[in-house]
Formats: C-alpha cells, sequence, structure tokens
C-alpha cells in the first residue's frame, strides 16, 4: 500500500506541474497575442499610409498628365 500512496502523490504532484506549466503557456500565449496584436495595429497603420499616400501620388501624376495633354 505504500508503494501506492507514493505512486499517487507522484501522479497528483506531475499533474499539478503541468496545470502550472498550463497556466504559464496560458500566460505566453496571451502576451504573444498582445504582441500580435500590436502588429496588426501597426499593420493597418502603414497600409492606411500608403493608401493615402499612394492616392495622393497617383491623383498628382494623373493630374500633371491631363495639364499637359490640353497644352
Amino acid at each position: 500500500m505504500s508503494d501506492e500512496s507514493q505512486n499517487e502523490s507522484q501522479n497528483e504532484n506531475q499533474n499539478g506541474n503541468q496545470n502550472g506549466n498550463q497556466n504559464g503557456n496560458q500566460n505566453e500565449n496571451h502576451d504573444a497575442g498582445y504582441v500580435t496584436e500590436r502588429w496588426k495595429i501597426k499593420g493597418a497603420a502603414w497600409r492606411v499610409f500608403f493608401y493615402v499616400f499612394g492616392t495622393y501620388v497617383f491623383l498628382n501624376v494623373v493630374g500633371m498628365l491631363g495639364a499637359h495633354a490640353q497644352k
């Protein structure tokens, strides 16, 4: 019986460590999600910048070509 109780206590300790690791992984995943979310926000901001800047450049080029064509 003492061997069985030792095995049970070892299993409980292992399960406790696994649960502790799972909680640790959840915190790490939460942090990774935060970092990923920051990158998504940065990516969206850059995309908006390039769209606005690209539209500005495109309209100026078209305007110059239109003005040149009228001459």
